[in-house]
């Protein structure tokens, strides 16, 4: 993956502190239906009543 610097337009390199402390995030994203979920709330806030109605999963889930 390639980083470029929007100020200086530089390539950055992720340090490994960097990359180590955010992975759980990164392995979060990594399912199909969490990345969803954080995509339509990137839309608009919803109630998990609300996620479960568009989503193939139960409200529990």
């Amino acid at each position: 993956m390639k980083f470029t610097s929007r100020l200086t337009g530089q390539t950055l390199r992720p340090s490994f502190a960097l990359v180590t402390t955010n992975a759980k995030y990164w392995d979060a994203l990594g399912d199909s239906t969490r990345r969803s979920i954080f995509e339509l709330l990137i839309e608009q806030p919803s109630s998990v009543t609300g996620l479960a109605s568009v989503l193939p999963v139960s409200r529990p889930a």
